[in-house]
């Protein structure tokens, strides 16, 4: 197995709502294989919420973004004092910086009256129908 090929930031666990179990640990380790442990939110003793679906966890791994090739759970005995259901695992990736557009691009073509297309924007496009 290799690594992402994008870094990842951390996952969300997402698990149903009628029981959120606690005390249960995520580690992550790159292509080198040694394990670090992820920030796991502690639940314990608060309620689950009053209506059905899935709950999102978030799981942070504490650094901006790094190359992931493994992910370990960990339930110790304790975790689990009634029935659960881990219903889905998102990873989280670092897609960098966002680079917006310096100017307003031209969006598709139109053909104008004398039959001639040609590529304007939006506004050109209402005008010339």
């Amino acid at each position: 197995m290799d690594e992402h090929p994008l870094p990842v930031k951390g996952l969300v666990l997402g698990w149903d709502s009628t029981y959120l179990p606690h005390w249960y640990s995520v580690e992550w380790a790159d292509a080198g294989g040694r394990y670090h442990g992820a920030e796991v939110p502690t639940w314990a003793g608060i309620p689950p919420p009053d209506e059905p679906g899935i709950v999102p966890i978030p799981i942070s791994f504490q650094d901006p973004g790094i190359n992931l090739r493994y992910v370990k759970f960990a339930f110790p005995p304790r975790t689990f004092t009634q029935r659960a259901s881990l219903e889905e695992i998102r990873f989280l990736y670092d897609w960098g910086p966002d680079d917006d557009a310096t100017y307003n691009p031209l969006v598709g073509a139109c053909c104008l009256p004398d039959g001639k297309c040609t590529t304007v924007t939006e506004r050109m496009c209402d005008t010339y129908g």
